[in-house]
């Protein structure tokens, strides 16, 4: 869930740039080839607006391994069914990941309250601000990350 969260991130940070609107019009008729934006463009955005090492990269990368047949996505069944089968590492693995993947939540909120809220000149305004997302504004504690 987390990676499709991630990827729907990207293209809804991508998608407002004001240049990207003939790549978001192909991706709304579903044209083949548009579901994936760049995200070397995206990770140079982030360090222009003063990220000194954006994550995104690494963050798709770490969702994406566990999703496709890599080691660490034969290790990752193997703790789902040792869990099934009630073995104690496994659910105690199991356990520690959730409580990780539970820890990212705020993080990923975050991400879309700021999509929404940014006003960078080169985005298509939204004309959203903190006052209408006071719910998600207070959970993601977005006063600590201004």
């Amino acid at each position: 869930m987390l990676r499709a969260f991630e990827e729907s991130w990207y293209l809804a940070l991508y998608f407002r740039f004001k240049d990207q609107s003939v790549n978001a019009a192909k991706w709304q008729a579903e044209l083949p080839g548009q579901w994936s934006p760049p995200i070397g463009e995206l990770v140079a955005f982030a360090k222009d607006r003063g990220v000194p090492e954006p994550t995104m990269g690494k963050d798709y990368g770490r969702l994406s391994e566990l999703t496709h047949p890599t080691k660490s996505a034969a290790f990752n069944s193997v703790t789902l069914c040792g869990a099934r089968l009630q073995i104690a590492a496994a659910i105690s693995e199991m356990a520690e990941e959730c409580k990780n993947e539970e820890e990212r939540f705020p993080d990923a909120l975050y991400r879309l309250v700021w999509v929404m809220l940014d006003g960078d000149e080169r985005f298509i305004p939204l004309h959203i601000s903190k006052r209408d997302l006071p719910q998600s504004a207070k959970y993601v504690d977005l006063d600590k990350h201004a």
